[in-house]
């Protein structure tokens, strides 16, 4: 009976990592207010010295560990195991977990799940840091840019284009984030900066749509010669 309910099972799971891990992380972020002791940074009136605090801290901490690092690892065991089914692309109850994604990639979920925990670590610790948080997330995106761009996990190419894209503007907004130039009258500097970022994503925008064309007509013609072909032979 387990069996019938184990993909809704994982639906939930890959649902809800995100979302478990930044909840647990806000909980521990806490900073310390000079002269009135130590307070949670999205929640004030908490205090991270209390007794109430200390109790909830530690279960928290087990949630976190056991979510960040366990998740990952009891799918890529799982994936593991079934590798032959991998390789068939045969039914499984895990299909979810494998089938987007190319053989020699099987694992990109576990990748997937890793990024969005470090994601949600520098958005939390690096809350009150503007200029380091755009920054690191800069590094981050283009680290995942080259492994995206190096290993192109999924199984259709639109898949693959699409996340491209979407890493492309999360380092665009990153490096806006980055620039925020001070609330002055430095009109020319803010007008030029973002013309640079307009331009740039106009010009991947453009691309990514000529590419998609021609992908499309490629296809179309392949279609059109093989329909040509069978009607040679009929006749």
């Amino acid at each position: 009976m387990f069996k019938n309910y184990k993909r809704t099972m994982l639906n939930i799971v890959l649902f809800s990592y995100s979302q478990i891990v930044s909840t647990c992380l806000l909980f521990l972020n806490c900073i310390d207010v000079p002269g009135y002791g130590r307070y949670m940074y999205t929640f004030p009136a908490i205090s991270c010295d209390s007794s109430r605090y200390s109790i909830l801290y530690v279960p928290v901490a087990v949630l976190l560990v056991l979510n960040t690092l366990g998740t990952p690892l009891v799918i890529f065991y799982r994936l593991h195991r079934q590798k032959e089914k991998l390789e068939t692309k045969g039914e499984s109850s895990i299909a979810i977990l494998f089938k987007p994604y190319e053989i020699h990639s099987y694992y990109w979920t576990c990748y997937i799940l890793i990024r969005r925990v470090i994601i949600a670590c520098i958005s939390t610790f690096l809350l009150t840091k503007g200029a380091l948080r755009a920054f690191m997330s800069i590094i981050f995106n283009v680290i995942c840019l080259v492994l995206q761009m190096w290993k192109q996990p999924y199984v259709h190419d639109i898949d693959d284009k699409l996340e491209t894209t979407s890493l492309v503007i999360l380092i665009i907004i990153s490096s806006v984030q980055a620039y925020s130039p001070p609330p002055t009258n430095d009109v020319p500097s803010k007008i030029l900066a973002l013309m640079l970022v307009v331009c740039y994503g106009f010009g991947f925008g453009v691309y990514l749509i000529l590419d998609l064309m021609k992908d499309l007509r490629e296809g179309k013609l392949q279609r059109m010669t093989e329909e040509n072909t069978i009607e040679m032979k009929s006749i």
